[in-house]
């Protein structure tokens, strides 16, 4: 996947698109897998809640006409890890 296909799911998710949305959880649900498989099982759990939370936050204040690359972006919200 592309950053302009990341972008357009962004706008749709934006939009109401709650299957582009789902598809844009799913894209960086392995990275929370990554960031939380050190912590205990409760803790895992907690944390991938959070950072999910965190993500949709990031994707609906996302701003399209001023960052231009998503990926971008999402490192630079600590989802590089």
């Amino acid at each position: 996947m592309n950053d302009s296909d990341l972008l357009e799911l962004v706008i749709k998710a934006q939009n109401g698109d709650q299957e582009a949305l789902s598809h844009l959880l799913q894209r960086f649900y392995p990275k929370v897998k990554r960031i939380s498989k050190f912590r205990t099982k409760q803790e895992q759990e907690d944390m991938e809640q959070e950072l999910m939370l965190l993500l949709i936050k990031t994707i609906l204040a996302y701003d399209t006409q001023k960052t231009p690359d998503f990926t971008a972006f999402i490192a630079e919200c600590g989802y590089s890890r």
